[in-house]
């Protein structure tokens, strides 16, 4: 049988043309306007190359900042000292927070550095400069959802010392207000104590009572049920409000015979570090 020739089909010719001449094309748009393909592949370039330095950039701050706050939490570790030592300590942690909020003011550690500046303060008692630490943190970090509930109650507590007890109690009810707040239940009993201590008897049993309704399991309900029975808005024997309290909307200033203290002490500084949350539940 004779060899019979395989024809190439000339769709299959036309195509392999086709392909040619679009490769030509492509080089001869290139060879034009080879500049701008330089440019643009050297933006690209440079654009990668910016991306990784500022990648780097951002994780050496980090690593800095994180060495500095390491070094400040040894400071005010909880260690008990004596006072002219703790006072010392304290005001080396200050300068370490200070160093990572004016180098590293973008990093992971930032946020912290602030809230701890303002804790660091109250520890010295120089409470306007707590105050403005923890306005500089509502102002500057208010999108960090675990510590800004927390910030506001540490300021409402500053506020209280320095007397301002109308401060306090917005401070308080602020982190009322913040719907994610996991502080909320404490606030709550927060701004009773200090309605107490103003002789304002019914806003404290409005406030024991939004907590005891709003948080019914939380230990603070059970400190509000307490004072509840302390200003008489239960009975002794089947824990409903008496009707001679609850009818009442007026202010009861004065009714108490004496000021209740608020929750905390005055003249004596919560503790900078009760309370808050784990380090690595921060940045979530």
């Amino acid at each position: 049988m004779p060899y019979k020739i395989k024809t190439i089909p000339k769709k299959s010719m036309l195509e392999t043309a086709e392909i040619v001449t679009r490769s030509e094309v492509v080089l001869n748009l290139l060879n034009t306007h080879r500049r701008w393909v330089a440019l643009g592949i050297g933006l690209v370039l440079a654009g990668g190359l910016a991306w990784g330095w500022i990648t780097w950039s951002l994780a050496e701050q980090n690593r800095k900042a994180q060495s500095l706050e390491y070094e400040a939490s040894k400071q005010v570790s909880g260690e008990s000292l004596p006072e002219a030592e703790f006072a010392d300590r304290t005001q080396k942690a200050i300068a370490l927070y200070q160093e990572i909020l004016t180098n590293y003011p973008k990093s992971s550690s930032a946020p912290f550095a602030q809230y701890q500046l303002g804790n660091s303060y109250s520890e010295l008692r120089q409470y306007d400069k707590a105050v403005a630490a923890y306005q500089d943190f509502i102002q500057r970090y208010s999108g960090q959802k675990v510590l800004l509930p927390m910030v506001y109650q540490r300021l409402g507590y500053a506020h209280l010392f320095q007397g301002d007890h109308q401060s306090a109690l917005a401070d308080f009810d602020q982190v009322i207000k913040l719907s994610d707040a996991w502080n909320k239940d404490q606030a709550y009993y927060e701004a009773g104590r200090v309605y107490e201590g103003l002789g304002d008897k019914a806003s404290a049993i409005g406030r024991y009572e939004g907590l005891i309704k709003e948080f019914p399991r939380s230990p603070w309900a059970i400190e509000a049920q307490t004072r509840l029975k302390a200003l008489g808005a239960f009975t002794s024997n089947e824990g409903e409000r008496s009707p001679s309290i609850s009818s009442r909307g007026d202010s009861a200033r004065g009714i108490l015979g004496t000021s209740v203290p608020p929750a905390a002490p005055a003249g004596e500084t919560p503790s900078a570090t009760g309370g808050i949350p784990e380090k690595d539940e921060i940045n979530q």
